[in-house]
């Protein structure tokens, strides 16, 4: 009995005590034994709620000032039950003044679970938010800017559609000699990341480079600091000694890779921004079999070979947008294939595109297709005007009619970019902002963002662990 399972003085100790009570009481009388039942219900529902709030509190230091004034009346309820189960039945007027302290009891408790408890974690939800915004981490454990550096390679990929023939090219390329930093280039939403993925996985790459392959996201802030970090906490040495300057950061960067030297070492820096020459210079050293591979949406031809990716062709874009678009065992017959043809071709090859447009499609009426090929025919392509993120406005747009839906996928925007979120936080925080009753609801929304793809759900497996569900924030 969740009763049973708390101790001390906290506020779960206290309603589990007055569970107890109620509980004792129940037993034996048969007068109030509705309305004790009814309490006994709300507390053996809540307690192990508060008793997973109080372990949380306890984690972050965090101390419960905010539920005195509940437990007053907890400690006064279970006075007030045990005053109960002294009543004689012939004492009418003493029973009705005590089954209206029972309703008044039942009141508060209720007004503490739906009023007071969702304010608090409004509340906290609100801190968490300041706090993941204002985490700005100097990179001395690993991290950019509050974000955690990994050096691990991606998990596997079933080859995608379209990408083997660029893949055996982009092997090739990195595999010439004289050639020590390969920049594979294309705008947003083309596969830049999935291809360089696929790389690290290819057979031939791991039987060169074997677990000397280090893959790092980059993106907007580049800390060199922290990526040389997660490099030595990836390979479990220890620093030289402790950064002095950049120029330190570089050496000790240099005499990291040369104690891995002489086998071969392959270093993957994925999403670097445009105007990152001289970030990626301090990369840049004259070590045997030591390669780069920069994925960026910027050319930077001041380090030679530059592998440009290029868009899908039609029959790859019609399979790719197919798969997305049309569920397993769903039907592809649509009355207008040419219909189908003006929104492929309007995606442009671009398999981002060809995935959350035949996503915001699936399902949907004939009637929406049309109109959705009649716009993209209005611009000549989504393309028109605005690079990727901008042209896959359309379907950003059906999110306007889903409040809360849109609601979640910006709060997406509250974490680091390329972030892993534990499902069960993002759960528990829509929950309470959007006042979903049940779990159910808000996992419901986890999913269609998911079927978008305006966010990808993975499972994070670790040795004794269990599986763990968690979003991947990363769009690109």
């Amino acid at each position: 009995m969740a009763a049973d399972m708390l101790g001390g003085n906290a506020i779960g100790a206290v309603f589990g005590e007055l569970l107890r009570v109620v509980v004792e009481v129940t037993k034996k009388t048969i007068m109030y034994k509705t309305k004790l039942k009814q309490i006994q219900e709300i507390l053996e529902s809540k307690i192990p709620i508060l008793e997973e709030i109080e372990q949380l509190n306890k984690k972050l230091d965090r101390g419960n000032e905010e539920t005195e004034k509940i437990m007053e009346v907890i400690r006064n309820g279970k006075t007030l039950v045990l005053e109960c189960s002294k009543i004689r039945r012939y004492d009418y007027w003493r029973r009705s003044r005590f089954t209206d302290k029972l309703i008044e009891l039942e009141g508060s408790i209720n007004n503490f679970f739906q009023t007071v408890m969702p304010a608090i974690t409004a509340r906290d939800t609100k801190i968490l938010r300041l706090e993941i915004r204002g985490l700005m981490g100097s990179g001395s454990n690993g991290t950019i800017h509050g974000r955690n550096v990994s050096c691990a390679i991606p998990e596997s990929l079933v080859m995608p559609v379209g990408l083997q023939v660029e893949l055996a090219e982009l092997k090739m390329e990195l595999f010439k000699d004289g050639v020590s930093i390969a920049v594979l280039s294309a705008p947003p939403g083309c596969g830049k990341t999935t291809l360089a993925g696929l790389l690290c996985h290819d057979e031939e790459v791991q039987e060169k480079f074997k677990d000397n392959i280090f893959y790092v996201i980059v993106s907007k802030n580049t800390n060199m600091e922290g990526i040389v970090r997660a490099l030595f906490n990836h390979k479990r040495q220890q620093y030289l000694s402790d950064f002095r300057s950049d120029e330190d950061v570089v050496y000790q960067l240099e005499q990291f890779l040369n104690s891995i030297g002489p086998s071969p070492i392959l270093l993957v820096l994925d999403d670097v921004w445009p105007e990152s020459e001289s970030f990626l210079e301090k990369f840049v050293f004259q070590i045997k079999d030591y390669k780069i591979l920069v994925t960026s949406r910027s050319l930077f031809p001041r380090f030679g070979s530059t592998y440009k990716l290029k868009p899908l062709n039609y029959e790859d874009s019609l399979t790719l947008f197919r798969s997305s678009a049309f569920l397993p065992n769903q039907s592809q017959d649509i009355t207008d294939e040419i219909v189908v043809s003006k929104i492929v071709k309007g995606c442009k090859g671009f398999p981002l595109a060809l995935k959350v447009v035949g996503r915001s499609l699936c399902g949907e009426p004939e009637e929406i297709w049309k109109t959705r090929a009649m716009e993209f025919s209005k611009v000549g392509s989504i393309f028109e005007h605005t690079d990727l993120l901008n042209s896959l406005q359309k379907s950003l747009d059906t999110l306007d009619s889903k409040v809360i839906l849109k609601e979640c996928f910006i709060d997406l925007c509250s974490f680091p970019e390329d972030q892993r979120i534990p499902v069960n936080a993002l759960v528990d925080m829509w929950m309470e902002l959007y006042n979903l009753d049940e779990e159910a609801y808000a996992v419901a929304k986890l999913q269609e963002l998911c079927n978008r793809n305006l966010a990808d759900l993975v499972v994070a497996r670790h040795a004794a662990v269990p599986p763990e569900s968690l979003l991947q924030t990363s769009l690109t």
